[in-house]
């Protein structure tokens, strides 16, 4: 029997005048939302398709939106890296639908992780990368980014802005520490590499003579301060050159030195007070402390020589006293409590409560009066600017525990401890 062949099967009527527009839909995606063509795009690495996407689904307040815009200001898609923007969008995702919880957390590990490729990109000498990703971390708050973000430019390993070569490049490459097999060698390096090039760093001002500006540098040279000799173009704002000030300066490479003698710029600027690393804020702070317990300490012997040295030399001396003799005696301060306990008050002023062991030392008698005590100090904000030590603080309250003299011994008199007890004392203020 012969076989017909077969009709293919037909659509409905309804639907075969549909046909043309139906394939066109397919073919062309419009059955898509628009969240699905966004993501779309953002896999396929059509940024600038996903982000216009996006934005238009954030203006509908779509939590899909808001966590495509979290993603790009997070990957620095569209412009820097900017990890505020990123939580501020994923924040706003969360609300409109608690289901993006989970990208949150996702978000927040990105950022860590993002800190440790940063940290290892220092490690392994890629500067501008690690400076490239610590500044949108610091901006955000990370203390990974900000603590490396301190080491990059307190350290001079990437170049400051309008600066043609960061100080550890010149340090490393141009500067008169660089010793080469001839000293010709070294010259010709210097010019071809070196001279001429603008820059622009960071350091701490050691003096002013003249137009020049002398600066410290770090890395620098260890025996003497003075890594920089920077001939000034103008004179500088006077707020600006204070000796140990931070400062940013520009000039052009005029020459080296060598292991005593500075590096020398010429046409100079001092542009402005330069921010002070972390590490260099609590340097700083802990030697204006040190200073401050040096003033108390000096106040301390001061007040203790002046109310309890005549006393003492009455009461212990009487009969020379009367035949006319003049009795020499100075006081001294051992403290045990360290620069750790002054507080810095509103007015700038510092306070804190010293204790130790206070003593007055007739020599010529070889005897030494010996008070432990508890004082507090107050020293003046603005002391550093005050020549005489009266002005810098005073003492608010001292407390003495009863003394004792003492007759020094052998050991004494080669440097030793007082051994022979010879009487009690017991006063109060």
């Amino acid at each position: 029997m012969t076989r017909q062949p077969s009709t293919p099967p037909t659509l409905p009527r309804s639907l075969r005048l549909f046909a043309p527009l139906l394939l066109t839909l397919a073919l062309t995606g419009c059955f898509e939302s628009k969240e699905e063509r966004a993501l779309g795009a953002y896999r396929d690495r059509d940024y600038e398709t996903a982000i216009a996407l996006a934005r238009e689904l954030a203006e509908d307040g779509s939590a899909r939106g808001y966590e495509l815009l979290a993603l790009a200001s997070a990957q620095g898609i569209g412009g820097e890296r900017d990890y505020t923007a990123a939580m501020r969008w994923i924040d706003k995702a969360v609300a409109a639908d608690p289901g993006f919880e989970t990208a949150r957390t996702r978000l927040r590990a990105q950022i860590t992780a993002d800190a440790e490729t940063a940290r290892k990109a220092f490690d392994k000498g890629d500067f501008d990368r690690a400076a490239k990703l610590a500044e949108p971390l610091a901006a955000y708050g990370s203390p990974a980014g900000r603590d490396l973000l301190d080491r990059l430019y307190a350290g001079h390993f990437v170049a400051l802005p309008g600066s043609e070569m960061s100080w550890r490049q010149f340090w490393n490459e141009c500067s008169g520490t660089v010793r080469r097999e001839t000293e010709g060698a070294d010259a010709a390096a210097f010019e071809d590499s070196c001279a001429g090039r603008k820059v622009v760093w960071e350091g701490f001002l050691v003096a002013k003579r003249g137009p020049t500006a002398f600066i410290q540098m770090n890395p620098g040279r260890g025996r003497v301060r003075q890594d920089l000799a920077l001939t000034l173009a103008e004179e500088p704002d006077p707020a600006l050159a204070e000796p140990g000030a931070k400062v940013r300066f520009s000039g052009i490479v005029e020459g080296c030195g060598d292991q005593s003698r500075p590096d020398r710029l010429a046409h100079g600027r001092i542009v402005d007070r330069a921010r002070l690393s972390r590490l260099e804020i609590a340097r700083e702070d802990l030697n204006r402390r040190k200073k401050v317990d040096a003033i108390c300490v000096k106040l301390v012997e001061d007040y203790f020589e002046a109310n309890y040295g005549p006393p003492w030399i009455e009461a212990m001396f009487p009969d020379r006293l009367k035949n006319g003799e003049e009795i020499r005696y100075r006081a001294t301060i051992d403290t045990d409590t360290g620069a750790d306990v002054y507080t810095q008050q509103a007015d700038g002023s510092w306070e804190g409560q010293i204790g130790g062991r206070a003593a007055i030392h007739a020599y010529v008698l070889e005897k030494t009066y010996v008070e432990h005590f508890t004082a507090d100090c107050r020293v003046a904000a603005g002391f550093e600017k005050m020549a005489a030590r009266k002005d810098m603080g005073e003492i608010l309250a001292f407390n003495a525990q009863g003394g004792e003299t003492v007759t020094w011994g052998a050991e004494e008199r080669f440097g030793g401890q007082a051994e022979v007890e010879v009487e009690e004392h017991k006063r109060g203020d």
